[in-house]
């Protein structure tokens, strides 16, 4: 987005989602195992993808336009992603079960946090000079 400062604000939505995740595994008392140690990757990488996404939408057609489209577009692939990741919760084996579910919640954390956090962050910072 071409702003030091829109740069730097991104953080703040691309980090709820680990947040979230390291926050909710310390209140179940999960440990880091093979499955619970690559959420924190993988939610990264799709709140980034998200973020960049609504963010290029914002900055080309304006507010309203990349909360309609692009935001009906993140919706729908959160929606998919997380019955996906939630489908491995049928697993008999406990570290994709746990892969599954942290990952589904932070799918849709990256979802709620790109359409509250990142406009917040877009409408104090797009305008201002880095």
């Amino acid at each position: 987005l071409c702003s030091l400062r829109l740069g730097l604000g991104a953080l703040l939505p691309n980090l709820t989602p680990v947040a979230v995740l390291f926050v909710l595994m310390g209140v179940l008392g999960w440990k880091l195992d093979v499955g619970t140690c690559m959420v924190a990757a993988v939610a990264l990488g799709i709140a980034v993808d998200d973020t960049l996404h609504l963010g290029l939408s914002w900055q080309r057609h304006g507010k309203q336009v990349a909360l309609r489209r692009t935001g009906t577009a993140l919706w729908a692939s959160t929606l998919v992603n997380a019955a996906g990741f939630a489908a491995l919760n049928l697993s008999p084996f406990l570290p994709p079960q746990r892969f599954g579910t942290l990952t589904a919640i932070a799918v849709v954390t990256a979802l709620f946090a790109d359409l509250t956090l990142w406009p917040w962050v877009l409408q104090r910072f797009a305008n201002s000079d880095d």
